[in-house]
């Protein structure tokens, strides 16, 4: 195409729009896979401090690097938590059968302590009355609960051997994706970068705040979430409850939201309350709110803010917004949004209205 032609209104409509349109059915056909190929960027931008290392050991062989570091994060990442999730199967496979065996019991002895508790006995009585008066049996509900949960896992087996099948196939795409990541990924970036119609500076102030945001949020939210669940764990375990791994764990994946370890840790303690262990209850609480409440308070801003450059209120409604639209991948997604906005706003007020206040 020769000058002449670039500058042709004409010419410049009809690439837009074919770029457009090339542009949907690219988005077509990876939309099915965007889940597996955002999380291997996520994974390419975090570990890419590893990689450049990685590179510098083996200069002359990038691909062998990228598929050193891919292996690295496999082996460190991916396998231990297969391995925690294969742990947390067992141990609620445990629970579910510790609980049909005490239902079909028909022993009621500690549910009827907790029963007499000042704070349960008002709603006890209230169902045990309509019970009464139906001529329902609650030993024969809690036994049709249990058999109902049996049959809904039997027969939902074949959908969870697809998921499983689903989640295979995505690792798979995922581990693809960040190995080119690692090898291409400089050059795909400049690429991107290139096409861009802004000053270079400003193209290199947007992806090093996109880059910024991703670190931050990623290690920010993990390694609060870690320490939140590993603490809570702890706290468990001390008081002598048990499946501690596994309430732990679900304190983990609830920690990525502000205060939600404490959807794991108040029903805990208030069953201890309530059994008469008022010392274990009392135990469990001061631990959790001195010691995973200040994990979160201090960590997370301690670990995000500086780097990020958003406000607490913002950074939370990007985290809740990312979520509710994205799933889990939101937390991420979103945060990243905020950030992109913020910098482009920035470009805006800088570039575009002061060359209007300037020539005006």
């Amino acid at each position: 195409m020769n000058e002449m032609d670039a500058r042709n209104p004409l010419v410049g409509s009809f690439v837009l729009v074919a770029l457009g349109a090339l542009l949907y059915l690219v988005a077509r056909l990876l939309l099915p896979y965007a889940e597996p190929i955002l999380w291997a960027t996520i994974l390419a931008v975090v570990f890419n401090p590893a990689h450049r290392l990685m590179l510098r050991l083996m200069p002359d062989y990038p691909s062998l690097a990228a598929g050193a570091i891919t292996l690295l994060i496999f082996v460190a990442v991916v396998v231990p938590s297969l391995l925690l999730t294969g742990l947390l199967a067992r141990q609620a496979v445990e629970g579910y059968q510790r609980l049909a065996t005490y239902v079909a019991s028909g022993s009621f002895s500690q549910l009827n302590e907790m029963a007499s508790h000042w704070a349960i006995d008002p709603v006890w009585r209230w169902i045990r009355d309509r019970a009464a008066e139906g001529e329902v049996s609650v030993t024969k509900a809690m036994l049709g609960a249990v058999r109902w949960a049996s049959e809904f896992a039997a027969s939902n087996a074949a959908s969870v051997a697809r998921n499983v099948f689903g989640f295979v196939v995505g690792l798979g795409i995922m581990l693809f994706s960040l190995f080119f990541a690692f090898r291409d990924g400089p050059e795909m970036v400049r690429t991107i970068e290139t096409a861009v119609p802004l000053p270079a500076a400003d193209r290199t102030l947007v992806l090093e705040r996109m880059r910024q945001t991703v670190v931050a949020v990623v290690q920010g939210l993990t390694i609060t979430a870690a320490v939140q669940g590993l603490l809570l764990g702890i706290g468990i375990w001390l008081v002598g409850v048990p499946y501690a791994a596994l309430l732990g764990t679900i304190g983990f994946a609830l920690s990525f939201l502000p205060g939600g370890t404490s959807l794991i840790w108040l029903p805990t303690a208030f069953t201890l309350l309530a059994t008469g262990a008022y010392v274990k209850a009392a135990v469990l609480a001061g631990w959790c709110i001195l010691f995973v409440g200040s994990a979160d308070n201090i960590l997370r801003p301690l670990l995000i803010g500086p780097q990020l450059q958003l406000s607490t209120p913002l950074l939370l409604l990007g985290i809740l917004g990312g979520l509710r639209l994205y799933g889990v991948i939101g937390l991420f997604i979103g945060p990243a949004i905020l950030a992109l906005f913020s910098v482009v706003l920035a470009i805006y007020r800088e570039r575009v209205l002061a060359a209007e206040h300037t020539t005006g």
